[in-house]
């Protein structure tokens, strides 16, 4: 099983979910998740991966 965490999903961190959530869907890596301090920046991320 191997799964992706991303600490920071700002300025770079849209792209790391964006790219991360390909190999999702692509059944290369199992899980993905996203965390922040930034409410707004978080909820952003989490519309990007669903």
């Amino acid at each position: 099983m191997i799964g992706i965490g991303i600490i920071g999903v700002g300025y770079w961190g849209k792209n790391h979910v964006t790219n991360y959530k390909s190999l999702l869907l692509e059944k290369k890596i199992d899980y993905l998740k996203i965390c922040d301090t930034d409410e707004k920046e978080l909820k952003r991320s989490l519309k990007l991966i669903q």
